[in-house]
């Protein structure tokens, strides 16, 4: 692999300072580098005919079509397509600083709030396995400086 400088600099535009050991150089479970040309872990991916959880194409694209075009809410049948298998995660919060007394209080802050999420560290992984992406990121730590800011 051919190192990459530590700084580059562009006069008044940009300015990158790369990290001297982790510069995104592909590594194994282990954390030892790669030689080049190392082909990545095979993933498991669904074939290209799998519309899961649409029987087929027809009802993939009818159901884009619903909700592209017609802005129809289908979120409970988008979320279970499995690309990645990251799990929603919940939990409620409730406002609780004293409740105004000069003004109506607000609803929200009497009101339970459920927040979903999937959680960040596991779509991360998912994005680096994804080979989509291979070729497109750059791993290395790195501080980006625009016009030495």
């Amino acid at each position: 692999m051919n190192p990459r400088p530590n700084i580059t600099h562009k006069p008044n535009v940009i300015t990158i300072k790369r990290h001297p050991i982790l510069d995104g150089t592909p590594c194994n479970e282990a954390g030892n580098d790669l030689e080049d040309g190392t082909p990545s872990l095979p993933r498991d991916d669904p074939p290209p005919d799998d519309y899961t959880p649409f029987p087929n194409r027809a009802y993939f694209k009818f159901a884009e079509f619903l909700y592209v075009d017609n802005e129809i809410e289908i979120y409970a049948l988008i979320d279970k397509i499995k690309h990645g298998n990251v799990p929603w995660n919940s939990f409620s919060i409730k406002y609780n600083d004293p409740l105004p007394t000069d003004c109506p209080v607000p609803p929200w802050m009497t009101e339970e709030h459920e927040v979903w999420f999937q959680d960040p560290p596991d779509i991360f992984e998912n994005q680096l396995g994804n080979p989509d992406f291979a070729d497109k990121t750059d791993y290395a730590l790195k501080r980006v400086y625009h016009k030495d800011k």
